[in-house]
């Protein structure tokens, strides 16, 4: 279509990477322009990739002085070839490249030369300038009978002897985590959208339904894209997408206008009034409400309250208001899948969401992906698909739910009730997928008060080993022991020294005293450097520390005798998140949460202490068999639980010394 190039090619010898390539455009190889880590990336062919901005800029000017916008019709041999690249940065081939005998035949044409290996190596760049000119020459004169590729301009770019570009197109920018963490793009793997968007046309073609299709997140148009790749053209009826920033909703209009896109810039949160539609497809930003403006956000809750009639949480994240939102967008019996976080499914957030797909409309197939197998290359989350159809759903019906391999091909699928759905508090994976086990004890919540560890709000200051003590003078008196991370804990149980310090390694100690810092200096004069130190590492303004009415004194905590190691991923004969027995008289960090009995229980442990041991065989099976059901999951694997969650578990059966703090329940 034209020539481009991105990279500062006014900037000479400065090491970075100066490209220079043909922009081109096709709808059968749309799937090859895919780069998550350059979300607005276009397909095209890459001339020069170095780091010369002299030659970049003579290649540039010399393909500019050509008319392009050419339509070359691909032959019916025509085949894609995987090329295995090395683990290098540079991308070099492994093995020589081997010209096939009609480049070799049409470099002979052109030039009068044979083309090799050597040959190449041996030009200078002069010389190549002058081949690339003869090569343009001939496809000037080659193309003069094709259509052009878009008819209404007469090229595609306006950039025929114009001088080279010397900025880096801002919409060809790098994918950045912090600022995608504001945005939530993420862009949907091709073949994600491909699988997701089949399974809708099979549903949509089983109605006959007429297809009028939005997409309120369109970003580079990925689902329009394989839809009108699978569907005929006099198919699609009607297509209109959403983009928030301008110069991608410029970019995707122009690359489908020709297949009868329509992309609306703006803010889809904020737009009314739009023509209804009989399928949604979208994957909306994944973007959590900490980066959500709070004006903005309160805004949204406003907005979905009132047209909702539901309760939303303060903490949505965007996506859950895209998918509310769009209910006012969908015609009567319209089929909707969404790309979303799974997290909705076990979280309070997630709770409004939870009550639309299950009362307001009619859930059809939630899917989740599983961690092992990431679908996203720029970020971790865990993926679901939710396909529902604009209607009230039936009380009598079933969900058809999965999880891992494909939206196909699962590896585990199981019909549920939608009122076994509806009447679940959470839709936690093990309460989906796991056999129930018969529950006859009481809830942890019955038993313990839990809460988390100590925060310090710097642990690298606070928590130091035996050898710290000593080089900076520290008193005993004014540190506690506390308790490593957990992965130096490697035996379910923790043992104490005699002075009470955990018996694991490495052994830590917690500054903690409530003496203030004048005071401190002038009854601990050795403790000057230490405190010094403090202030030559911004300690003191960490936000935590400085809301401190001494920033010394740490959190009240007590030694508990039951510890949750609340967040983990687990590996092979090692449960993500484990119940550990402290036998020491060591506080613990907000790496775990902390299991206190409540009075009665610990009057009755107290009384027989070989009753922790059989408490903590019970906690055990709940960390084998129960906390499944109440762990919610993340991206990579992750699993965690929350004390509220954790409160909620229940033993598998009650001894009969516990009967007594589960009968009278005086603690409660």
């Amino acid at each position: 279509m034209a020539p481009g190039s991105f990279g500062a090619l006014c900037h000479e010898d400065d090491g970075s990477r100066k490209t220079v390539f043909i922009k081109c455009s096709s709808d059968e190889l749309e799937m090859l322009a895919h780069k998550p880590h350059y979300p607005d990336s276009v397909f095209h062919i890459t001339l020069y990739d170095g780091t010369s901005a002299d030659y970049a800029r003579k290649l540039l000017k010399t393909l500019n002085k050509y008319s392009w916008n050419i339509r070359a019709d691909l032959s019916a041999n025509s085949e894609i070839t995987e090329i295995s690249l090395n683990n290098s940065k540079k991308k070099s081939y492994q093995k020589p490249i081997d010209y096939i005998e009609d480049t070799k035949n049409l470099f002979l044409r052109i030039t009068g030369q044979n083309l090799n290996p050597d040959l190449v190596e041996s030009l200078s760049d002069q010389e190549k300038i002058d081949i690339i000119d003869m090569v343009c020459i001939c496809i000037q004169n080659e193309t003069k009978g094709y259509r052009k590729a878009l008819e209404h301009i007469e090229s595609a770019v306006a950039m025929n002897h114009a001088e080279p570009s010397l900025e880096d197109p801002a919409s060809w920018s790098k994918f950045h985590s912090e600022e995608n963490n504001k945005t939530g793009l993420y862009l949907t793997p091709p073949e994600l959208a491909t699988e997701i968007t089949k399974k809708v046309i099979a549903i949509a073609r089983d109605r006959k339904l007429e297809i009028h299709f939005g997409d309120p997140a369109i970003g580079t148009g990925v689902f329009f894209s394989i839809l009108q790749h699978l569907l005929a053209e006099d198919e699609i009826k009607s297509a209109i997408g959403i983009e928030l920033n301008k110069i991608r909703a410029k970019n995707t209009q122009e690359r489908w206008r020709h297949k009868g896109l329509q992309v609306f810039p703006g803010d889809y949160l904020h737009i009314d009034n739009l023509p209804h539609r009989s399928l949604i497809i979208a994957n909306p930003p994944y973007v959590r409400y900490q980066h959500i403006d709070s004006k903005y956000s309160k805004e949204l809750r406003e907005k979905a309250i009132f047209e909702s009639g539901m309760n939303i949480s303060g903490q949505s994240g965007l996506y859950i208001y895209f998918i509310l939102a769009s209910h006012a967008w969908m015609q009567e019996n319209a089929i909707s899948a969404w790309l979303v976080p799974s997290d909705f499914m076990s979280s309070n957030y997630g709770s409004s969401l939870r009550e639309y797909l299950s009362s307001r409309v009619d859930l059809e197939f939630l899917h989740i992906y599983s961690d092992e197998s990431p679908k996203f290359e720029n970020a971790q989350v865990s993926p679901c698909v939710l396909i529902f159809t604009n209607r009230s759903p039936n009380i009598h019906g079933a969900v058809k739910i999965s999880y891992g391999g494909s939206l196909e091909d699962p590896s585990t699928k199981k019909l549920l009730k939608i009122e076994d759905l509806r009447s679940m508090k959470k839709w936690t994976f093990g309460s989906i997928f796991e056999n129930q086990p018969l529950l006859e004890g009481p809830f942890l919540g019955e038993l313990f008060n839990v809460t988390r560890g100590i925060a310090t709000g710097a642990n690298d200051f606070f928590l130091m080993e035996e050898k710290d003590l000593i080089q900076y003078k520290i008193p005993r008196e004014l540190t506690k022991p506390v308790i490593p991370k957990v992965r130096y804990i490697k035996s379910d149980t923790i043992d104490s020294l005699p002075d009470g310090t955990p018996d694991v390694e490495p052994r830590l100690f917690l500054f903690d005293t409530s003496i203030a810092e004048k005071e401190l200096r002038e009854r601990f004069p050795e403790l000057n450097d230490f405190l010094d130190l403090a202030d030559q590492r911004g300690i003191k303004e960490r936000s935590l520390v400085k809301s401190r009415r001494v920033w010394t004194q740490q959190e009240r905590r007590q030694p508990a005798p039951f510890l949750v190691t609340y967040m983990g991923r687990g590996s092979e004969g090692v449960a993500p998140i484990r119940f550990i027995r402290n036998c020491s008289k060591a506080v613990a960090t907000n790496n775990y949460l902390l299991l206190y009995p409540k009075p009665r229980l610990a009057e009755l442990l107290d009384r027989d202490p070989t009753r922790y041991d059989s408490l903590f065989e019970l906690l055990k099976d709940v960390e084998t068999n129960i906390l499944k059901l109440y762990w919610r999951k993340y991206g990579g694997g992750l699993k965690k639980i929350e004390p509220k969650d954790l409160m909620n578990a229940q033993l598998s059966e009650c001894p009969p010394w516990l009967e007594e703090v589960v009968e009278f329940k005086l603690d409660i």
